[in-house]
Formats: structure tokens, C-alpha cells, sequence
């Protein structure tokens, strides 16, 4: 058995075991969680932590798409692309390197490794041995506290519904008879391809283009949109833009994919501007909608809409007042630290009545290209569209010392004060830590501190994180200026 079928072997018997048999129901639960993903895993862990009597149901896998396809293996593969992108930067730092080279197979073997290392913490055992009662089957709802499972009828007083996303597919005339590779099978690939279109322009097509850039593929990125990661900072998605072209990245913006033609082992892209692009194979990630089909969610008098999923209160409590729902399948914040945070709310709101808001959370999220780009609050266009006074400083990474060291001077950090005040509003950063450091404000505005609490705080010298002691002192000097 080679190590690639021997890592799918022990990572199958961890998130959907061969021969597993259900348990059978007692009879009524006091929270029965639907998803194994993060989010569900989550909710599942908090309740029988309380004391409850929890039931998880998972119809594919456990660990969902992070574990599988998503964040874990797609961390470790960046990882790689970062050691290749740095071996080839070794003459700037004065190292001589010769008859190195990508063995593509050896990155694909360690990445499924690394997932085996984690997987037993997000397995379908472990949370047997917690005292959960796991159902690996899909759930249907058959009433307002009554859930079919695998041909046996669990009740419950509450539940949580915790089904994530799939991937929207890409509607181009002959893109399904080309075969094109999405998140949920490209960590399947054997070998590397000489050249690749990325069709998209959010965080994982921004991600996995650069990897395969820095592999050694010749990458074309086609972006709907006008900006790269249109969620993000106009300023860093520009930056980001000319970091991928500079280091040999074709990125098409404001571009749109007609027509797929495959001849012989080639594929041919039409775009609407007219461009034609050959390539060997195509990844597409335009968009993620929430998994809410074959549950009979209308049965158990659930409310959804197909494309913001599953509706939900102020307390993620659905229509139906014993159902509550968390994570990707009714967020607009499609992030694993989010379904987490999200689903420990539904489950203190479901099983200790509704006292927590979702609205009270301020969410960090982080694309991981090099750099980095980190956002946290409310963003500058949204400053200005809710005409808040604002004061807004930014400082580029060029001007903090260790950034100069580390050879990462492209990025900046851009803070966003309510004027005269000492409330952040939001936070912009790239930078190559930028997901670290954004952490430092996530506990500054969720603790609802401001200014006065980050110009306390003392960073070491010299690292990367001194941007915001910087950020902070242009600011009060400033204020300072006008008096």
C-alpha cells in the first residue's frame, strides 16, 4: 500500500468509519446537532459539556469541508508553495541554492499526511468516547422537534442546524465536458500542471493560483469582478494583484468565461472580451451556497431561502422556535472561526434561552496569499456608506523596521477611528502575518476597548506587529496637532 492510500485509509476511518452502526435513539434529546463539520462538531462538544444529552448527525464526513478539502489540507499545500516561493528568493538574502526542484507528489503526500495527524481530534470516535450519540446517515426533518435518521425517528427539544456550503458551479457552455477541478477534489491531483486557469477571484482562487504559480505552473486568474477579494480593501486588492503579476501570474479582471473547448489533452477558454487562453487544467471557485436541500426543512417548519440559507432572529433561532441555526448555512461570514463562534451561541441561546445576539459579534477574517490580507469591522466603503465621521491612518509596512528586514515591505495597515473618539470602527492589514496580527484587534473591539487600551500595549522589537504602535501614535499625535 503506498503512503497516499495508506493516509486515505486512516483519514476515511476517522471522518465516515466503514461498518459504522448508529445507535439507538433514547427517547428525547436535548439537543440533536445536524453537521459534523466545525460549527456542528463545535455545538456537540458545548452541549454535553453542559450536561446535555446531545445527538450529532452527519451524512458525508466528519470534520466537514475544513478538514477534508477545505482549510487544513489547502494550509499545508500554501505552506510548501511558501518554502518553493522562498527557496527561489534565496540569492536576496545572499544563499546560493542549485538542483533543488518540486516533487509535486511529495507536497500532495505530505498534505494528506498532515490531515491524518489531525483528523482524530475531528473524528466520529472521539466524539462517541464524549458521549455523544453520532448518527453517520442523513437527516430528514419529520416534524417541530422529530428528526428520520437512517430509518429510526430521534426526538429532540432543540436542535442545531449546522449544514455549511457547497460550491456554486459555473454556468459556461462546454465547462463540464472539459472537466474542470473545484476545492472539494484538487488536493487529488498527482501531478503538476504545466499551466492553469484560476476561474475566480475570491480568498481560494487568490490562495491556491499563487501556490501553483510558485510550484512552478504558468497561471492565468480570471476574475469576475474588478478588484481581486472584492470583499476586502480596494488598495490591497490592487496590491495583491501586482504581487501576482509580478511574480509571473497572468490576472484577467472584469472578465467572464463564455465557452470551455477541450481538444486532445488541452483546454481552450473564451472570454467575453474576446481573449482566448489555453491551458491543461481549470479550477473554479466563484462562490460557496449553504446546504440546505434533502432535510425536509419545510416539515419542520424551518424558513430558508436557497441562497441565504437557513433564516434566522437576532439569536439564530429559525421560524421554528425548537430549531436554531449557525455557522455557513445562515452566516454571510462563511469562516470556520465564525461557524465555531456562531454555533457556541446557538447552543447557550437554545439551551439557556435566547440571551446572546449575533450582532454583537465583531468578526476578523484573513485571505492567506502572500501577503497576507486581514480585515476586522466595518470597512472603509462601509464607514462611508453609513456617512460615519471617521479618521482613517495608514501606514505602510516599508516603514517598520522588521518588515525592511524580512524582505516584506508590500503590504500597509489602515485603521479606521470614529472621529474625535476612541472607537475603532475597522481594521485593514496586509502584511506576511497580517492573520496574526489582526488577532491583537480582535481582542482591543470585541472587548470594547480602543485606542487608549492598543497604545498600551508593548511589542516586542523589532517585529512586524510594531505597525500598530505606529498606527496609533500618527493618530494621537494628530489629535494632538489640532489642539
Amino acid at each position: 500500500m503506498g503512503h497516499d492510500e495508506e493516509f486515505e485509509k486512516k483519514l476515511q476511518k476517522d471522518i465516515f468509519p466503514e461498518g459504522w452502526v448508529n445507535p439507538k435513539p433514547i427517547d428525547e434529546y436535548d439537543l440533536v446537532v445536524i453537521g459534523g463539520g466545525p460549527g456542528g462538531m463545535t455545538a456537540a462538544s458545548i452541549a454535553k459539556g453542559m450536561g446535555a444529552k446531545v445527538a450529532l448527525v452527519e451524512k458525508e464526513h466528519f470534520g466537514g469541508e475544513c478538514l477534508s478539502y477545505g482549510c487544513i489540507p489547502s494550509k499545508a499545500f500554501l505552506q510548501s508553495s511558501r518554502v518553493a516561493a522562498a527557496v527561489r528568493r534565496a540569492k536576496e538574502y545572499g544563499l546560493e541554492v542549485e538542483g533543488w526542484k518540486v516533487n509535486f507528489p511529495a507536497v500532495m503526500e505530505r498534505v494528506h499526511h498532515l490531515q491524518t495527524v489531525i483528523s482524530p481530534h475531528d473524528s466520529a470516535d472521539r466524539f462517541k468516547k464524549l458521549g455523544v450519540d453520532v448518527f453517520l446517515n442523513e437527516g430528514h426533518f419529520d416534524g417541530d422537534n422529530s428528526l428520520e435518521v437512517g430509518g429510526q425517528r430521534i426526538f429532540f427539544k432543540k436542535a442545531v442546524i449546522a449544514t455549511g456550503t457547497q460550491p456554486i458551479p459555473l454556468e459556461a457552455e462546454g465547462l463540464a465536458e472539459a472537466d474542470y477541478w473545484t476545492n472539494q477534489d484538487i488536493f487529488k491531483m498527482d501531478q503538476l500542471p504545466k499551466r492553469m486557469a484560476f476561474i475566480g477571484g475570491g480568498p481560494i482562487c487568490c490562495e491556491l493560483s499563487q501556490a501553483f504559480l510558485r510550484f512552478g505552473s504558468q497561471v492565468t486568474l480570471i476574475a469576475r469582478g474588478s478588484n481581486l477579494l472584492p470583499k476586502d480593501d480596494p488598495i490591497a486588492s490592487e496590491r495583491l494583484k501586482k504581487a501576482f503579476e509580478d511574480e509571473g501570474m497572468k490576472v484577467f479582471t472584469d472578465s467572464v468565461v463564455q465557452r470551455v473547448e477541450k481538444k486532445g489533452k488541452e483546454k481552450i477558454l473564451y472570454l467575453k472580451s474576446g481573449e482566448t487562453i489555453v491551458v491543461d487544467d481549470i479550477f473554479v471557485s466563484i462562490g460557496r451556497k449553504p446546504v440546505v436541500e434533502g432535510m425536509n426543512l419545510e416539515k419542520g417548519g424551518i424558513s430558508f431561502d436557497p441562497q441565504e440559507g437557513i433564516l434566522t432572529d437576532e439569536y439564530l433561532q429559525t421560524s421554528n422556535p425548537n430549531v436554531y441555526a449557525a455557522g455557513d448555512v445562515t452566516s454571510k461570514f462563511k469562516f470556520t472561526h465564525i461557524s465555531q463562534e456562531l454555533s457556541k451561541m446557538a447552543v447557550l441561546n437554545a439551551l439557556n434561552g435566547n440571551k446572546v445576539r449575533k450582532e454583537s459579534l465583531i468578526v476578523p477574517w484573513c485571505t492567506f496569499s502572500d501577503p497576507e490580507v486581514a480585515q476586522i469591522g466595518l470597512s472603509e466603503l462601509e464607514i462611508k456608506k453609513q456617512g460615519l465621521p471617521v479618521e482613517i491612518v495608514m501606514v505602510e509596512m516599508a516603514s517598520i523596521d522588521r518588515a525592511i528586514l524580512d524582505g516584506d515591505t508590500l503590504g500597509f495597515l489602515k485603521i479606521m477611528v470614529k472621529e474625535n473618539s476612541d472607537q475603532i470602527l475597522g481594521v485593514t492589514m496586509m502584511a506576511a502575518h497580517a492573520g496574526d496580527m489582526i488577532s491583537e484587534m480582535s481582542v482591543v473591539m470585541n472587548c470594547e476597548k480602543g485606542l487608549t487600551a492598543l497604545s498600551k500595549a508593548i511589542h516586542p522589537f523589532p517585529t512586524q506587529a510594531q505597525v500598530l504602535r505606529t498606527a496609533v501614535a500618527t493618530i494621537l499625535k494628530r489629535r494632538s496637532d489640532r489642539k
